[in-house]
């Protein structure tokens, strides 16, 4: 729920995957009401389910947390994902370059990625070019 919440902050959480959310939450057993009640929400229902994810947060006292911070926590789950193989370097270094890097206030530490990335998507172009002349 907590990443959700990081999501969110970020405008990168679909409504409609909170209660598939809810429904693993409880499967680990976290339970609340909220939990309980999103769980049986229809994924249609995207503004009862925002909500229900708010008092979700607020019974599992899970802070929202501003943009940047959410940015910030986005960006060190996805360097534990990358270093923990769950992503591979190019996919995370790609996803902190476009859907993080040009938010964050201060991103100087990020260039490294932005530079990986960047090498990475032209090594990919010149690999399938090189794959069509054969």
């Amino acid at each position: 729920m907590e990443l959700a919440a990081w999501r969110q902050a970020v405008g990168a959480q679909p409504a409609e995957d909170l209660p598939g959310l809810a429904v693993d939450a409880l499967a680990r057993g976290v339970d609340s009401p909220a939990v309980t009640q999103l769980a049986g929400q229809s994924p249609g229902d995207v503004r009862g389910s925002r909500d229900l994810f708010e008092q979700v947060l607020d019974e599992l006292a899970i802070a929202t947390p501003t943009e940047q911070d959410a940015l910030w926590k986005l960006v060190r789950f996805t360097c534990g994902e990358i270093v923990t193989r769950t992503v591979t370097p190019l996919t995370g270094a790609q996803w902190i370059w476009h859907s993080a890097y040009h938010r964050m206030e201060d991103n100087g530490d990020l260039r490294i990625f932005v530079g990986l990335a960047s090498e990475g998507e032209d090594y990919g172009v010149h690999q399938q070019a090189h794959s069509d002349d054969r």
